[in-house]
């Protein structure tokens, strides 16, 4: 019953005053919440993980869930920047036992909680990969935070209000999907990475080029993608090369879901 409560009001919109405080004192004592969200997915995080709550929100990243609930069973969905699985569990389920659902998290602590939320929710159909996916395979130095929605790649650049980084594995979609996928086609793919947008396709090239890419959904923010001096100019430009036409194209927007389609 208390963690229902607390997760109630984490997850509503109103924020009075010493609200992130309780969440803090909740994690230094050592709590972990477990609750189901409006979608069906169990999860269990840290009370001062900030974007676990809003999975628990029913209106949250309605575009997104629309087009995971219309994949066809036994479709493939790539998750690149999975954080803790909310969106791969629900993929799992609409795919089925002969689907895949690929799953790239970086952070080790959240692709932990990734891990857990796929046995927890009998996710079979999910592939977990430990990794950042960028332009080229390597390492990089990725910024950890306590709230795992803002925790990203470094780009060399001093971040404030860091606590802590860590140095961790890089793989292109161009090298590691093409075996796993066994020459079917992908149907959605999801990139949420903090501004790393376009690294992330820069390495699926091939893929692109292919056509093996139906749909993706993609985070635009031009404050976050600057991080890697690029541009949603940019990034338009680089799928629309490819083939890929974006449905909203907003310029109005600090931050939005845009939507990519073959044109």
């Amino acid at each position: 019953m208390i963690d229902r409560w607390i997760i109630g009001f984490g997850a509503h919109p109103w924020n009075p005053r010493g609200k992130y405080r309780l969440y803090k004192m909740l994690a230094q004592a050592g709590k972990t919440l477990r609750g189901t969200t409006p979608a069906g997915v169990a999860l269990a995080f840290r009370p001062d993980d900030i974007t676990c709550y809003y999975f628990f929100r029913g209106d949250y990243e309605s575009s997104l869930a629309k087009l995971i609930q219309a994949l066809p069973v036994d479709g493939v969905f790539v998750d690149v920047g999975a954080n803790v699985g909310n969106f791969s569990v629900l993929a799992s389920r609409a795919v089925g036992a002969a689907g895949l659902v690929a799953a790239f998290e970086p952070n080790p602590e959240t692709y932990a909680r990734l891990i857990h939320h796929i046995a927890l929710n009998r996710a079979g159909a999910v592939v977990p990969f430990h990794s950042a996916v960028g332009a080229t395979p390597g390492t990089a130095e990725m910024v950890c935070t306590e709230n795992s929605g803002l925790s990203h790649l470094r780009n060399g650049s001093a971040d404030t209000g860091v606590e802590t980084t860590q140095r961790v594995a890089v793989v292109a979609l161009d090298d590691c999907l093409p075996a796993l996928l066994a020459g079917r086609e992908i149907e959605l793919m999801k990139i949420d990475v903090e501004g790393a947008e376009l690294g992330v396709l820069e390495g699926a090239d091939r893929l692109l080029r292919a056509g093996k890419i139906k749909r993706l959904h993609v985070e635009i923010c031009a404050d976050l993608l600057g991080r890697f001096r690029t541009t949603p100019e940019q990034l338009w430009r680089f799928l629309e090369r490819r083939g890929y036409r974006p449905k909203y194209r907003r310029t109005d927007a600090a931050i939005y879901d845009e939507i990519f389609e073959r044109a």
